[in-house]
């Protein structure tokens, strides 16, 4: 009964053991992770830096109506600062930077239509010019690969339809936007491809760091789990043996008794057999055999 219960509580307790716990999703986008906070921190020094060149420029700021200077300036450099120092602490760095990209096209809009009337200069540049490529990296950090092409390519093109549509669409601001314009899609350009290749190699390496632990985890489980049954199965051959000895001990009595009445019987016998001829031989002979044997002797 011993080595019957013992097999199936074992078993049940083999299946009844905790899976192991599953790897953090942290660990296997490690290099992602550090990555993504480094282009955050790098685009927020750039935008900073670039920040401080337009907001010197706006603050000489001609050519609109009364107030709307100001307006402009509050709705575009107070989402930057507050984008920048969300990228330095790595906190809420996608709805800041979604806010100035969404932003700052709006003011691109509304800005032919506040203008004071005064003839408009070719140079210097407006300041909004300084805030192309700023919205350009906050869609990097805000959106997705397809949106981030739209804003790279669309919000210089906008620019520059802002800039003829505020000079008349003379030559001369012709010529300005063909300098502007290209120097804003290269950089641009620059800023989404680095963006892009870095994210990529860092996505490789966490892909290959994962494939290394899970089939490095599958091998020690598969080892631990043969060591397991090893020694399960020497605990089961243990249980099962000392079973049997205690089952041989328990009928050894019985057997050795059989064996001591077996010889008393064995001892016995052969006074039996001697008694026998004995009383055979003191039985007196029957008559008919008697004559028989008498008349054979005669013969």
């Amino acid at each position: 009964m011993t080595s019957q219960t013992e097999p199936d509580a074992l078993a049940d307790a083999w299946w009844l053991m905790p899976p192991a716990a599953p790897v953090p999703s942290s660990v296997s986008a490690f290099t992602s992770t550090r990555m993504n906070r480094a282009i955050n921190l790098i685009a927020g020094l750039a935008c900073l830096v670039l920040g401080a060149q337009a907001f010197l420029a706006a603050l000489g700021g001609e050519g609109l109506l009364a107030g709307w200077n100001d307006a402009f300036i509050i709705v575009c450099f107070v989402p930057l600062l507050l984008m920048c120092v969300c990228t330095s602490i790595n906190r809420f760095v996608v709805p800041m930077t979604a806010t100035f990209a969404l932003l700052y096209p709006v003011v691109l809009i509304v800005w032919p239509l506040v203008l004071d009337g005064q003839p408009v200069r070719v140079s210097p540049e407006p300041w909004i010019w300084f805030l192309i490529n700023v919205a350009t990296a906050a869609a990097v950090l805000a959106f997705e690969l397809p949106i981030q092409l739209i804003w790279t390519i669309g919000i210089p093109l906008l620019y520059g339809l802002v800039r003829l549509i505020t000079g008349g669409f003379a030559p001369e601001f012709w010529i300005a936007v063909a300098f502007e314009v290209p120097f804003a899609l290269i950089l641009g350009g620059v800023v989404l491809t680095l963006a892009l290749v870095f994210r990529r190699v860092a996505s490789n390496v966490d892909a290959a760091r994962s494939s290394a632990v899970a089939t490095y985890a599958s091998a020690a489980e598969a080892q631990a789990t043969a060591e397991e049954r090893v020694e399960i199965a020497g605990l089961m051959h243990d249980s099962v043996l000392a079973a049997l000895i205690a089952a041989e001990r328990a009928t050894r009595p019985a057997r050795a008794g059989a064996r001591r009445q077996h010889g008393a019987r064995g001892a016995r016998r052969p006074g039996q057999r001697r008694e026998r001829r004995r009383r055979r031989r003191a039985r007196p002979a029957h008559p008919e055999r008697a004559r028989d044997r008498a008349a054979g002797h005669r013969r």
